[in-house]
């Protein structure tokens, strides 16, 4: 089988070149996160964009992950946690729990919860009930800091492993 490679870019309709993060969902639909023009996504050979004019409050995405119910969750630099149910955008932040408003990546890993980094530690939600619990330096976990995306999921294992300056 021979490799085949074809190049999207502004021009053909992606949001942005930059791009922080790419997803594939369970409906085949591929996912872009970009550096300030939101969320693109490709679904039957077209891209849409979702941005501040759909409701966004920031164009800066960083992470994409999809839950059990076919949820689209993304984050953002500075605006918390969007979850995207196919009509709406509903926004998660400080006030809905969250321990920063600004993540660095996540991940629904093998549960049924929102696995959320950001410097303060991991925010872990519930989607069906909204509630978040924090796992910080209480639990060993301080400092964490971690790069843009520097998160994965062993799924065999069940294990989440995260990067940060201090090792993983």
């Amino acid at each position: 089988a021979r490799l085949r490679f074809e190049a999207f870019s502004e021009a053909s309709g992606l949001g942005n070149n930059f791009i922080y993060s790419v997803f594939a969902d369970s409906k085949k639909r591929i996912w872009f996160a970009t550096d300030g023009k939101g969320i693109t996504v490709r679904e039957n050979g077209t891209f849409r964009n979702f941005s501040s004019t759909s409701g966004l409050k920031s164009n800066v995405i960083y992470s994409i992950s999809e839950d059990k119910s076919g949820n689209i969750w993304f984050s953002t630099s500075n605006a918390g946690l969007y979850k995207f149910d196919e009509k709406n955008f509903r926004n998660y932040s400080v006030s809905n729990g969250l321990s920063s408003q600004e993540i660095s990546s996540i991940t629904t890993a093998n549960s049924s919860g929102i696995f959320i980094v950001n410097k303060n530690g991991i925010d872990i939600l519930d989607p069906v009930s909204g509630t978040v619990n924090f796992i910080g330096s209480e639990e060993g976990v301080k400092d964490i800091n971690s790069d843009l995306n520097a998160f994965s999921v062993d799924y065999i294992r069940n294990l989440v492993w995260i990067g940060s300056p201090a090792g993983i």
